[in-house]
């Protein structure tokens, strides 16, 4: 291979690093965070709490006591 293709392959492999790297960070970063962080366009953040999380499509039944 010449050094030319070597050097896109290296290009790639940067971008595909960075791209997995920054996408590992925002979901650890959601994760962790009990907080909501919208950026606005002054620079700053507005922050909302966020409440107890639950799975998709969670839905709260009440105890289930059969046919009657």
């Amino acid at each position: 291979m010449s050094w030319d293709a070597w050097a896109l392959l290296a290009i790639n492999a940067m971008c595909v690093a960075v791209i997995v790297w920054a996408a590992w960070g925002f979901r650890q970063e959601s994760r962790n965070s009990r907080l909501l962080r919208i950026a606005l366009t002054t620079g700053e953040y507005l922050v909302i709490p966020v409440g107890p999380q639950r799975g998709a499509g969670w839905v709260h039944r009440g105890q289930h006591r059969g046919w009657v």
